[in-house]
C-alpha cells in the first residue's frame, strides 16, 4: 500500500510539471503568419491596450433583396432592399446585377431596420418617404441591370465582390427550387 501511495505521489508531481509546462508554453508563445507577428502577453489584465483592436462588424448578411417590380417599362421598375441590422449601411462600393448587366449603387445610407428602393435615373416611381430612394446614376442608369425581364430574371446584391443576397423570379431558375421541383443553382 505504501508503494502505491508513493507511486501516486510521484505521478501527481510529474503530471503537475507537465501541465504547468504545457500551460506556460501556450500562454507564452509567439506566432508568425504572412509577415505578421503575434506575441501573447505575459499576464492578462482588464486594462485596455493603448492601440484598440479593430472589430469587424458583420453587415454582409444584413441587407436583403425584399421585393421587385419588373412589370412595365424601365422607368416604372424598382427593387426594394431591406436593412435587417441594427446599424446603418452605406451602399458605397455595392452593386446589383441581373442576368445581363450590373449597376453600381450610389453612396447612400440605409438606416437600421429600414427599406431602400432602387430606381432608374428616369424613374416614374414614387418612393414612399419611409424608404430611402436609391436612384441609379451614370451610364446605363435608365434601366436596372439589363432591364428587368417581365417573364423572369435574377438579381445579385454584392458588396464589392462578396455576394450578399440573390434571388430569381419567373422562368429564371438560377437560385431557388420552384414548383414541380425545378432545380435552381
Amino acid at each position: 500500500m505504501r508503494k502505491f501511495l508513493l507511486l501516486s505521489f510521484f505521478l501527481s508531481v510529474i503530471m503537475g510539471i507537465v501541465v504547468y509546462n504545457v500551460s506556460f508554453a501556450l500562454m507564452n508563445s509567439t506566432v508568425s503568419n504572412n509577415s505578421n507577428s503575434f506575441t501573447s502577453a505575459s499576464q492578462f489584465s482588464a486594462t485596455p491596450s493603448a492601440t484598440p483592436t479593430p472589430t469587424v462588424t458583420p453587415v454582409q448578411l444584413s441587407l436583403v433583396i425584399n421585393e421587385i417590380q419588373p412589370q412595365g417599362t424601365a422607368p416604372a421598375e424598382w427593387v426594394e432592399i431591406y436593412n435587417k441590422s441594427n446599424s446603418p449601411i452605406n451602399l458605397s462600393g455595392w452593386n446589383i446585377s441581373d442576368n445581363s448587366d450590373q449597376d453600381n449603387l450610389p453612396a447612400v445610407t440605409i438606416p437600421a431596420l429600414s427599406y431602400g428602393v432602387i430606381v432608374t435615373s428616369n424613374t416614374t416611381v414614387s418612393v414612399p418617404s419611409s424608404a430611402v430612394k436609391i436612384q441609379l446614376i451614370g451610364a446605363g442608369s435608365t434601366q436596372i441591370g439589363g432591364s428587368l425581364s417581365n417573364t423572369g430574371d435574377r438579381f445579385t446584391l454584392k458588396n464589392g465582390l462578396a455576394i450578399i443576397d440573390a434571388m430569381d423570379y419567373g422562368d429564371d431558375h438560377t437560385y431557388f427550387i420552384g414548383p414541380n421541383n425545378v432545380k435552381h443553382h
